[in-house]
């Protein structure tokens, strides 16, 4: 599949199960996934209007967590994953937000080559750190990264 073959868009409340569905399938956490939240998720939807690949951002005043970044099997590879970390942090730097956080356990050289240095958690503003992706829905032993966008 090539680059043209989706276009990147803000989720509705009609993909919530769409955007669940790719998140289970790349083993995300979706507890806290809502209708309300999903305004914070952008979604690469291809011509045939399945969803190839989400990302979301979690605010906290003027930092974010970019959380949720899953593409489908067959598109990984392709420079999806690039794509929709770039426009989350076009739009994040749009609506006033400077510093950008993520927790993972498997991508960091994806998130190292998109400019993310390792952190450690204990040099996360509080603001952050109180956000349910820190405190309670990832384990202590997931890797931290931030950027200064």
């Amino acid at each position: 599949m090539s680059i043209g073959d989706y276009v990147i868009r803000p989720a509705r409340v009609a993909d919530l199960l769409a955007v669940i569905g790719r998140l289970q399938q790349c083993e995300l956490s979706t507890t806290d996934l809502t209708m309300l939240s999903l305004a914070n998720f952008h979604l690469a939807e291809t011509n045939d209007q399945r969803v190839a690949g989400v990302v979301g951002l979690e605010r906290a005043g003027s930092m974010g967590v970019l959380r949720s970044v899953a593409v489908a099997p067959q598109w990984r590879g392709s420079g999806l994953g690039q794509r929709l970390v770039a426009h989350c942090e076009t739009a994040a730097l749009t609506a006033g937000v400077s510093d950008v956080y993520l927790l993972t356990t498997t991508a960091i050289g994806f998130f190292r080559r998109q400019g993310y240095q390792e952190l450690s958690r204990a040099v996360v503003p509080a603001e952050i750190a109180a956000l349910r992706q820190f405190h309670s829905l990832c384990a202590p032993s997931v890797r931290c990264l931030g950027k200064i966008l």
